[in-house]
């Protein structure tokens, strides 16, 4: 019986038994193989131990089982690694620790490096489940191609060795005169069963580094667009939005890329692609915007062609260990904020005003991260909308353009992007790689190949968004490295922040990483890692990835409200290290951001979190969280509005919800504490250094003093070690509605220079300190520093 037949390459395909095959039966083996119904020659003959090492990650040889790992399928991150092991049932999963009799041997076969492990088949169980491991407990993952993977629990897959299937169970079919081509389709009769011949191995094989979109050179015009099973492509243009379309036709190379030149110089105009696709053999055609337009008047398209102008000379952000970062949206900073048009409040025109101002710069903020820019699918300019349904990954959004008919949204939000720089402000973008909006003009291009899907063919949906961009898919991970290169070229952006980026992958974002840094060296690279499918946070450790610390910002929350213990505070304080991070500044440390609750109405004393009018108990205990996220080791991000004790009423998600994401400047008026306090705590940050570090200090260079209460309230003395020269400073916290006491020896070495409202001497409280005891008060926080330290 066979169980699946896929196409490895134009002439050649396997096919799987559900047992070995003896000489008698493979003999017998007869078939029809059809191509758009059309039978065609072929032959058979036994897969190449190759190939069925590449889909089992194993063959059978003269006896024995040999168990093979590619060098192709190792990550990147472990390219350099020479210790594999096989690890499975038959050793209790190397539950004692590596053993030699379990590492894998490295050779060369047909000038490819594999890692191998021959075992005696005699010496094997019937069957077992295994995986490869590296030296330092990193399992490789299994391709996409794995014909025996199994499902051992949710989030996990093994590969399973049956001896009934060794290899011989396995037979590759050759076209003798034609080629197989991914725009027809295919199937073999077997035993009078018609059985589809799976292309989708091939499919996710097509990659071409040519250039694509529309761009001009020496007063021509090209176009190319990837479309791998498209029936017919063509290249419509027109100067005036109110002409018609003219269109010519493009012609396909055998990678799959549709292109035309044409001679004269469309500078300008107006453009979009026209596609024919066979759907359940129906053909259809329809219209797309070009994935790669450098510009479009809407999310529908047309897309515009323009010349592209390179940035010359790239700005230098703070080193990231010494981010200040201010997560916000273009509009709800400017929706309130005076000497700007209404026309301008919705645009990037009315942004670069506020940046202008020097609001952000004045509290010390020396990073931003703008919520999504790429074109989005609002119906109108004025809609507000959080951005995070992108369509296309090359435009800045049109809704923020002052005329985005002409496609000001280019030069404009170049200038936004300057106006920072001038203003040094580093430029973060918050971008989507996870999923796309509506229109998807990705899958009216080719929906298997863009998108993941199941097994009935129905778009996964881990995003929680409707879709799951298929970001393994080469052309796929091509478009992306090529959008961000585009917005470090064309505009000098000095990092990303990767929405859901365990859909994307750590590994891959870690070699965009490396690419971005041939272009700008000092490019800030940020993981949201999580999604719907699964939690990678502590994986980050293994890339050079910075990441949103959502583990920081669930126990600040419970440690205020006073439910954290000792040992969480302490782990925070430290960065995060050993377990999340590798180094201090891979942790981004931050108390809430755009999603969910903002920090005053999760943690506000009123009813229905509601913090729009807060307690003195809330305002205690926001400067408190203040105090930590900007003393811990780590990089604080700080989300909109917290120096105005922001609140959005009590409304979980406010995606679409600009009203009440807007800021109140007033409110600077009637909380002035609050301001003032973010700025004094991080110019202390700014000035000591001692919280900006990249390298990992000692485990004692933070030391933490417990109260006499036994009870989660610490003292932390910073640079207790004097590793880091000789200044030193404490932070003493008390989340409970009681005094909490501390017996620390060396009192009069340290001076007072905060409470929990100011760092003034005018108007902070003195806390008392007398025969080595220190008293702090209820739901209060103070920093002291010794001479050195002094500022």
């Amino acid at each position: 019986m066979i169980t699946n037949i896929e196409w490895i390459n134009e002439k050649q395909g396997l096919l799987f038994f559900n047992h070995n095959l003896r000489d008698q039966e493979y003999a017998k083996i007869v078939g029809e193989l059809l191509i758009n119904g059309q039978p065609r020659k072929f032959y058979l003959s036994p897969a190449s131990l190759l190939d069925c090492a590449e889909v089992s990650g194993f063959f059978e040889e003269n006896e024995g089982i040999v168990f093979a790992l590619s060098k192709d399928i190792i990550p990147s991150h472990i390219a350099e690694e020479e210790n594999f092991y096989l690890a499975g049932d038959i050793n209790q999963w190397l539950s004692n620790g590596h053993d030699e009799k379990w590492r894998l041997k490295h050779i060369i076969i047909q000038e490819k490096l594999y890692f191998i492990l021959k075992i005696l088949k005699s010496e094997l169980p019937e069957c077992f489940q295994f995986k490869f491991v590296t030296g330092n407990w990193e399992w490789l993952p299994l391709p996409d191609y794995s014909r025996n993977s199994v499902i051992a629990r949710p989030g996990i897959a093994n590969l399973e060795y049956r001896a009934s299937k060794t290899g011989q169970h396995i037979l590759q079919f050759t076209l003798e005169n034609d080629c197989f081509d991914l725009r027809n389709s295919s199937e073999m009769i077997y035993k009078n069963e018609k059985i589809k011949i799976d292309d989708s191995r091939l499919l996710f094989s097509k990659y071409s580094d040519e250039k694509l979109g529309a761009w001009i050179e020496k007063n021509k015009t090209f176009f190319a667009l990837f479309a791998p099973r498209a029936l017919f492509v063509e290249v419509c243009w027109k100067k005036n939005l109110n002409e018609s379309f003219r269109c010519f036709p493009m012609i396909r190379s055998q990678n799959g890329i549709w292109q035309i030149t044409v001679e004269e110089n469309l500078k300008e105009q107006y453009y979009m692609f026209r596609l024919k696709n066979k759907i359940n053999n129906d053909e259809v055609c329809t219209e797309v915007l070009d994935p790669y337009a450098k510009t479009t008047i809407n999310s529908q398209g047309p897309g515009i062609i323009v010349e592209e102008k390179f940035i010359k000379h790239h700005f230098n952000p703070p080193a990231q260990e010494k981010l200040i970062i201010y997560e916000c949206h273009v509009r709800d900073l400017i929706a309130n904020f005076s000497n700007i048009t209404p026309q301008e409040k919705l645009e990037f025109n009315g942004l670069k005003k506020f940046i202008e101002s020097n609001y952000l710069q004045d509290l010390g903020i020396n990073a931003i991260e703008l919520q999504p820019i790429q074109e989005f699918d609002n119906e109108k300019k004025e809609d507000y909308h959080w951005g995070y349904m992108p369509v296309n990954y090359f435009s800045p959004a049109s809704a923020y353009g002052s005329d985005p008919a002409n496609g000001t949204q280019i030069e404009e939000f170049r200038d936004l992007v300057k106006t920072c720089h001038d203003n040094n402000l580093a430029v973060i973008l918050d971008v989507v790689y996870n999923h796309v909006g509506d229109p998807n003009h990705l899958y009216k291009i080719d929906p298997q190949y863009y998108f993941r899907t199941n097994h009935d063919g129905n778009l996964l949906n881990f995003s929680g968004c409707g879709n799951d961009l298929r970001t393994e898919s080469p052309m796929v991970q091509k478009m992306i490295v090529d959008s961000l290169i585009h917005f470090v070229q064309t505009y000098d952006v000095d990092g990303f922040r990767f929405d859901l980026a365990e859909l994307i992958g750590l590994n891959f974002l870690d070699n965009v990483r490396r690419c971005l840094q041939k272009i700008k060296p000092s490019i800030i690279m940020i993981a949201e890692p999580w999604s719907f499918r699964g939690y990678v946070g502590h994986d980050l450790k293994k890339t050079d990835l910075q990441g949103w610390n959502d583990e920081f910002r669930d126990f600040l929350k419970s440690y205020i409200l006073g439910n954290g213990n000792r040992e969480g505070i302490e782990y925070f304080l430290r960065g995060s290290l050993t377990f999340r991070s590798k180094f201090p500044a891979q942790s981004i440390n931050y108390l809430s951001s755009h999603d969910d609750f903002c920090w005053l109405d999760m943690i506000t004393e009123n009813i229905n979190h509601d913090g729009f009018m807060p307690t003195l108990v809330d305002i205690r205990r926001t400067h408190m969280a203040l105090a930590i996220l900007l003393l811990s080791l780590g990089v604080p991000m700080l989300g909109e509005g917290i120096e105005l004790l922001h609140s959005k009423r009590g409304v979980h998600n406010t995606y679409q919800r600009g009203d009440l994401n807007a800021l109140d400047y007033s409110r600077a008026l009637e909380y002035p504490l609050t301001s003032k306090y973010i700025q004094q705590l991080i110019h202390f940050r700014k000035n000591l250094q001692l919280f900006c570090l990249n390298n990992c200090p000692s485990m004692e260079y933070i030391q933490i003093i417990p109260s006499e209460e036994k009870n989660s309230a610490i003292l932390a003395l910073f640079n207790g070690t004097r590793e880091y020269g000789s200044k030193q400073v404490i932070l003493a916290i008390n989340p409970y509605f009681s005094r909490a006491h501390f017996k620390i020896p060396f009192a009069n070495n340290f001076t007072q220079i905060a409470d929990t409202f100011s760092f003034s001497p005018e108007t902070r409280a003195t806390y008392i300190w007398t025969d080595d005891i220190l008293k702090l008060p209820p739901l209060s926080c103070g920093i002291w520093s010794n001479r050195e330290a002094f500022v």
